[in-house]
């Protein structure tokens, strides 16, 4: 039963679309905030009946210190805080989803199945992504409607749109930024269905999520050996032969190199790097509006304008939105809780990419995707960095599927 139940913790530990309280509460009551308490007192039980004690290393310790630190910085912000109520509401989101994600990571860590049933539940994870990627589109073609209602619960369908014409589908997530974090960790986890969740996480065009999935193959590459792997010469010559054939039937059609010109025409806008091609050119500016906003004063270069606090002084970019940010981890710990936060964060990507765990290509992921983008609300984040604090030198070296 234990098992079973953190197979769907996985599966939907990112499904903010589904509503449980079917929008009674002021808060969005997701399968996470309910799973979370059941799965940690089922992992508690299956530890007591195997009369199996939680093994905390060294390094584990030398995370839990960390964050405290972090945590610490987050709170001290509180008292010079811009919005002190955004403040304390989104400190305490930060901790649920920090605490929930990393008391699962130690509980199960060393357990052999337990691990197993978090891969099946990266798995499972996948196919609820595409499901709901296809209504997504039903909704956005207008044949769904944008939000469902089933027993008391609720399913938002709306989605992101791109160019007018192509949705940004975000699966069980809402935003698809973090939609292709959760994808990427799925397909780390889940090397069956990798696949299809890179296909996923292509089709929620972020840029965050595709830097970081290239940063995630080129660790694993080096740390796994598969760039050293043989591949016969037949396959390799296969693999030329169809890929001139395609180009040179392509370069032959007019009609379908200008079809494939409009069809590619808002992916190039969204990958492209150049002043003022897409929002990257915005990114660049939040980043060096962090540095600024954060050092304007000792008391702001020491405890930040206040976390979750920064939509207070963005509002000449983000004018009546009160979830603009500097969209960049690194810049918001330096302006929204100062240099020890900012610092902490630092040590908390870097260590451990310096220790060859299964979770070191993951970690190297986290480290892209949070250059552009902020992942602490999102509980895969604080779990896989957690499993690579925590995991024990016994794991050093093995690939994902044998430390599972």
């Amino acid at each position: 039963m234990t098992l079973h139940l953190l197979v769907l913790w996985m599966a939907l530990v990112g499904a903010v679309r589904l509503d449980l309280s079917g929008g009674a509460l002021p808060v969005v009551l997701s399968p996470y905030l309910v799973l979370t308490p059941l799965v940690i007192g089922a992992l508690v039980t299956r530890r007591l009946m195997q009369a199996r004690p939680v093994r905390i290393e060294w390094s584990a310790l030398g995370y839990l210190l960390l964050v405290s630190l972090f945590f610490t910085a987050v709170g001290a912000s509180t008292f010079v805080s811009v919005d002190a109520d955004a403040t304390l509401a989104r400190g305490a989101l930060l901790v649920l989803q920090f605490g929930g994600a990393t008391a699962v990571a130690l509980l199960l860590h060393d357990d052999e199945p337990a691990v197993d049933a978090l891969r099946r539940g990266a798995m499972l994870g996948v196919a609820v992504f595409a499901v709901l990627d296809v209504m997504a589109v039903l909704a956005f073609l207008g044949v769904l409607p944008e939000e469902l209602s089933l027993l008391g619960a609720t399913l938002r369908l709306d989605s992101y749109g791109y160019a007018g014409i192509i949705p940004r589908l975000s699966g069980a997530a809402i935003d698809p930024n973090n939609a292709a974090l959760l994808l990427l960790v799925y397909a780390y986890l889940a090397p069956r269905t990798r696949a299809l969740a890179v296909l996923l996480l292509l089709a929620t065009l972020s840029r965050s999520g595709v830097l970081a999935a290239l940063a995630v193959g080129a660790v694993s590459a080096w740390q796994f050996g598969v760039a050293h792997r043989r591949i016969s010469a037949v396959r390799a010559l296969a693999v030329v032969a169809v890929a001139v054939l395609t180009l040179g039937l392509a370069v032959r059609s007019s009609t379908l190199l200008e079809t494939a010109g409009r069809m590619a025409a808002p992916f190039a806008e969204r990958i492209g790097l150049g002043e003022g091609e897409g929002s990257a050119s915005d990114h660049q500016a939040l980043i060096v509006r962090a540095a600024d906003e954060g050092s304007r004063s000792l008391t702001r270069a020491a405890l930040g304008v206040g976390w979750g606090a920064a939509y207070v002084v963005l509002q000449d970019m983000f004018p009546g939105n009160r979830y603009g940010n500097f969209h960049s981890l690194y810049g918001t710990a330096f302006a929204e809780a100062g240099v020890v936060a900012f610092v902490v964060v630092l040590l908390l990507f870097f260590l451990p990419l310096g220790r060859a765990t299964p979770w070191r290509p993951a970690v190297a992921g986290f480290i892209v995707f949070n250059m552009f983008y902020q992942a602490t609300t999102e509980p895969v984040f604080w779990l896989l960095l957690a499993l690579a604090w925590v995991v024990g030198d016994r794991a050093r070296g093995a690939s994902p599927g044998v430390a599972a």
